[in-house]
């Protein structure tokens, strides 16, 4: 009756999960309906839920194309149009008066020195922000060891629980070899049918764990290839070619080269589309893990169809329920103590004393027994979600990844500000 109410009442704290301020900030991201008006942020699992992440990015990504299409097209009249271009080399100064002239001339230096300042302001919003990426990735590199160790952890529990009921059979086995062998065989009976029962259910442990444990270490291997190695060869291509373009930016000014501002713009235009295409898409992944992670193990909970994997969930993520092994754990764990008692009353009332050669086996299995049930217990596979969903993937991947996508807007804002700047500045730096 104990171990019954063992299993069915959890008696363990559990930690308190509170959403980080990215988590907080992505899952403030406003939803809009089909007629654009705000909707409800709670995460759900219908298709009115998963449509309201679009419309936002949606008009964003209508603007950024609009705002390139624009640019591109008063491009095009400045190249086609010379009262377009801005250029103060083609005013007539023939007809001013030294004062006029003067003013003129205090005019474009003016203008020149404000072009400037917008021109390194908004060098600034591109180079601080590519440097910041630095941190984001580190978070989602944080985030994915942590992931990873979880992984590991959670692999060293199975293989332990596979090990210990694999030793259960082991010991069981052993115990009826000795018992058939002694002067006492005619009494096995009595002890088979909790050798086959303890045998039988550590069997069925053993089979559903076994491979868990590989399992796991090779989701590892790749979440570590692709989160951590590939992902961060990706940051560093997208940092070296951001850095490139603002070097040929800064090397058209300081050159005073027209035309080295052009190849400038001409690679500067298809990134910022790109950019502006991916940080939509980001956006409502951010938004929707933003709603998933304000509380992770009730929405994931809320995925799962109720049953015994939403059960199961429940246990070891929010020590709520029973153990849904419980009942092969406790088949062991009853039998194994029977069994016991048989052999001392074996050993006690009909003299069997070599008996006493399988103590060593069932004081072996009675341990593994012990083993399993502190395997078992939520607290262990408890800790190991904490770290990996509500640590790992909420507080680090998550910041990371909603860090790294504020970047890159900043980063197409900046340089698109920068193409826009050039294009009258080296009006007053002719080549």
């Amino acid at each position: 009756m104990f171990l019954y109410l063992l299993f069915i009442t959890t008696l363990t704290n559990v930690y308190s999960y509170t959403a980080s301020s990215a988590v907080r900030a992505g899952h403030n991201i406003p939803h809009l309906d089909s007629k654009l008006q705000p909707t409800d942020n709670n995460f759900e699992t219908n298709s009115s839920y998963f449509l309201s992440l679009i419309p936002l990015p949606a008009i964003i990504l209508a603007i950024g194309v609009l705002s390139l299409l624009i640019y591109l097209l008063i491009l095009l009249f400045r190249c086609c149009c010379k009262c377009c271009r801005g250029d103060p080399s083609l005013t007539d100064v023939s007809s001013y008066n030294d004062e006029q002239y003067q003013q003129f001339v205090n005019k474009v230096i003016y203008k020149r020195r404000l072009l400037l300042i917008l021109f390194i302001f908004s060098l600034i919003m591109v180079i601080v922000p590519i440097h910041i990426i630095f941190y984001g990735n580190s978070q989602l590199n944080k985030g994915v060891q942590k992931t990873g160790d979880s992984l590991v952890q959670l692999s060293d529990i199975f293989n332990n629980i596979a090990t210990n009921s694999q030793s259960i059979g082991s010991n069981a086995a052993d115990i009826s070899t000795l018992i058939s062998e002694s002067s006492c065989s005619d009494y096995s009976s009595y002890a088979d049918s909790s050798i086959n029962v303890v045998s039988s259910s550590s069997n069925s442990i053993y089979d559903a764990v076994h491979n868990i444990g590989n399992d796991l270490l090779d989701g590892r291997k790749i979440l570590i290839k692709y989160g951590v190695n590939s992902k961060n060869l990706v940051i560093y291509i997208f940092y070296a070619v951001i850095m490139g373009v603002i070097f040929i930016f800064i090397a058209s000014l300081a050159l005073r080269s027209q035309c080295i501002s052009y190849f400038g713009v001409t690679f500067a235009v298809p990134i910022i589309l790109a950019l502006t295409f991916v940080c939509c898409v980001e956006m409502i992944i951010v938004t929707l893990l933003g709603d998933i992670c304000i509380n992770p193990t009730q929405n994931l909970l809320n995925i799962v169809p109720a049953g015994s994997a939403r059960n199961t969930l429940a246990y070891y993520t929010e020590c709520q329920g029973s153990n849904p092994i419980s009942s092969d754990i406790l088949n062991v764990t009853s039998y194994s103590s029977q069994l016991n008692a048989t052999i001392n009353q074996l050993i006690n009332d009909a003299g069997c004393s070599e008996l006493v050669d399988t103590y060593p086996y069932v004081n072996g299995m009675l341990t593994n027994v012990q083993n399993l049930l502190d395997l078992t217990d939520c607290t262990a596979l408890y800790n190991v979600w904490n770290t990996a969903v509500n640590e790992g993937f909420c507080d680090y991947i998550y910041g990371g990844l909603f860090t790294t996508w504020i970047v890159q807007f900043l980063t197409s804002g900046g340089l698109y500000f920068i193409i826009c700047i050039i294009v009258v500045l080296y009006n007053y730096y002719p080549a």
